[in-house]
């Protein structure tokens, strides 16, 4: 449930290039399927647990991407994902398999929609709000599991509610059981307000909540986001404000982020090599888009860890199709 962000088109997205442009094909009326690719590579100068550095070119986040709808004539729609990645475009990253990142089949209409599949929890509500950095980014939590069913209501007046599950079973490492989850954004125009919930029922963290709170707003220009999430499982606590700006062709991004543990040991439970109870992380970074499906970034990535563990500096490319 906890993880450390490394979402390689997070900022591609929001910038509107770099990330993966779909070529759409229509099968007929009613269907359409389209296909899109994206190939990543950052050089990137890392610090190990004692202090030294280490080097090297990887692969970061390429991936083929399949997605269909189909409209029916009682006006349901139906709609398959699939995201396929680990690839491995250097020699140090070459897998044995290739992963499925993200799978999923949804039915939407009047009443909603209903998808079951891989990657689709609810919690990305809050977690997206942070989770923008290129190769390493700071602390995050998420409910994105194997056996997700997820259920959005149709939106009402700026209000989008998000309900979910997420069943383990006894060959799960997590636990056995199933983990009842939500989300709500209002958006109220200038701002939004969100939060999220998961209970996480039978999962080995003995089922401690998580939840967070967000507020998205702009000013002069730039995109501010805050975020406040709880770990009752690992007693954690993470804060943090995010900036984006963009202007022509640059992109500019940074997150702040407090991790507060109960005690020490709490703490370690989501950043390991932490001295204290406490740690402040950040990252930053600029992007600039070359042509439409080009884009370059630098990134610097500060953990708060003892011997500076975990800090990252990165030049990243990608190209995508």
């Amino acid at each position: 449930m906890m993880k450390k962000t490394t979402s390689a088109l997070a900022v591609a997205a929001l910038l509107g290039t770099g990330a993966a442009t779909a070529a759409t094909f229509q099968v007929n009326d009613n269907t359409s399927f389209g296909v899109s690719a994206n190939i990543g590579y950052s050089y990137v100068d890392g610090t190990n647990a004692d202090g030294s550095s280490n080097t090297r070119l990887a692969d970061n986040s390429s991936d083929l991407r399949f997605s269909g709808e189909a409209v029916s004539d009682s006006g349901l729609t139906s709609t398959l994902y699939i995201e396929l990645d680990k690839f491995g475009t250097t020699d140090g990253d070459v897998q044995q398999d290739i992963n499925t990142d993200q799978m999923y089949i949804g039915v939407g209409g009047g009443f909603g929609t209903v998808e079951l599949g891989t990657d689709i929890g609810t919690y990305g509500v809050i977690d997206g709000l942070k989770d923008i950095d290129i190769w390493s980014g700071v602390t995050g939590f998420a409910n994105d599991d194997d056996n997700n069913i997820r259920y959005t209501l149709p939106e009402m007046n700026g209000l989008t509610v998000q309900l979910g599950a997420n069943a383990y079973d006894d060959g799960s490492e997590q636990g056995d059981g199933t983990s009842v989850n939500g989300s709500i954004v209002y958006d109220l125009g200038n701002v939004s307000l969100s939060a999220a919930y998961d209970n996480r029922g039978g999962l080995d963290t003995g089922d401690d909540a998580l939840y967070g709170f967000g507020v998205a707003t702009s000013l002069g220009g730039a995109n501010i986001h805050a975020t406040y999430e709880e770990d009752t499982a690992d007693e954690v606590t993470l804060m943090s404000l995010t900036s984006t700006y963009s202007v022509d062709s640059w992109y500019f991004y940074g997150v702040a982020q407090s991790v507060e543990g109960d005690n020490e040991a709490a703490l370690q439970n989501v950043v390991t090599a932490a001295g204290d109870d406490s740690v402040t992380q950040l990252n930053f970074g600029v992007g600039y888009s070359i042509m439409d499906n080009v884009t370059v970034y630098a990134e610097a990535t500060r953990q708060g860890q003892d011997n500076d563990e975990g800090d990252q500096n990165s030049l990243s490319v990608f190209v995508s199709f």
